[in-house]
């Protein structure tokens, strides 16, 4: 754990990103209450940018937590205490599993809007969707870090001590 941060070091990073996540957030949401009273065509984008910082809010907040900090850094420990073969097999099976996510992310509006809007490029159909696109990547890397301090602390409890 030679280039681990320290505690106060994360601290420190995520209170940045809260902080970058909360004023836009407050701004954002402004807007998008300005553009639903005013039936504006962007309300929609603008709501999915209210949503998406308000979910890195909620992530940097959390993980300003010590527990955070403490089930992060016992996931660590127990990843370099598994084997060399053990650590390739979950590296490979989560490079499938994010290539799936992606493609299923990207591809799977491209073809819901083959369907709707029939005789559009691709590019069109994801333009279409980035509005509402943004909210579930967003949610999914929030997921990603939460569900690292859930494991983390789960593992932890299972152990027996002695």
């Amino acid at each position: 754990m030679k280039h681990m941060l320290s505690q106060q070091d994360v601290r420190t990073i995520w209170s940045i990103l809260a902080i970058f996540s909360g004023v836009p957030l407050a701004l954002s949401l402004g807007t998008t209450v300005f553009g639903v009273l005013t039936n504006s065509s962007h309300a929609l984008d603008w709501a999915s940018w209210t949503v998406t910082f308000s979910i890195w809010l909620f992530v940097a907040l959390y993980a300003r937590r010590p527990v955070y900090y403490e089930a992060i850094l016992q996931r660590r420990i127990e990843w370099h205490r598994r084997s060399r073969a053990e650590r390739i097999r979950a590296s490979c099976v989560f490079a499938a599993g994010a290539a799936g996510l992606l493609g299923l992310v990207f591809g799977g509006p491209i073809l819901v809007g083959m369907i709707l809007w029939p005789g559009q490029s691709w590019g069109a159909y994801l333009a279409q969707a980035i509005p509402i696109l943004r909210v579930p990547t967003t949610a999914m890397m929030a997921v990603a870090i939460v569900l690292g301090a859930i494991r983390g602390r789960s593992s932890r409890a299972h152990t027996p001590v002695g």
